[in-house]
């Protein structure tokens, strides 16, 4: 699993609009806490939503550091109105330009880690759909986790 060089990650990032003088405006709250073991992370992150509620997973694309993969997610949910529960893979990203050879491999370093992930959800949440939205080069992330499914 992909984590920031905090070793911190995020468990909620809400949205809260409001419109003034003809502009939409969006405050986004995310709280931040030590990781915890990885089984204890894949089992809770969904809990406070219903068993019903599809999932919908972001893998990040190029030049996307884990902040803005994490806000990018939340975007995606409230710009879609999705009801389900949102979820960010994040793989570690240099987020420059000059790097593309050294992100695509990291990159492909974390297909093995997308296909985990995956597999644990359908594990842990197997009435739940999931859907995927792959950016950029977490298209490749993707596709590669997918053949390996």
């Amino acid at each position: 699993m992909n984590r920031p060089p905090s070793q911190k990650c995020c468990v909620g990032c809400s949205a809260t609009t409001s419109a003034s003088k003809g502009f939409r405006q969006m405050l986004w709250v995310m709280r931040w806490r030590k990781f915890p073991p990885e089984d204890e992370f894949l089992s809770s992150i969904f809990s406070t939503a219903s068993n019903e509620e599809d999932i919908v997973v972001y893998v990040q694309g190029f030049i996307v550091r884990f902040v803005d993969a994490i806000i990018r997610s939340a975007q995606i949910s409230v710009d879609f109105g999705f009801k389900g529960a949102p979820f960010a893979f994040s793989w570690p990203s240099n987020g420059n330009l000059q790097s593309y050879a050294s992100d695509l491999e990291d990159a492909l370093w974390s297909v093995k880690h997308l296909e985990g992930v995956l597999r644990e959800l359908n594990a842990k949440h197997p009435k739940r759909r999931v859907h995927i939205i792959a950016h950029s080069m977490g298209s490749q992330v993707l596709l590669r986790a997918m053949r390996l499914l």
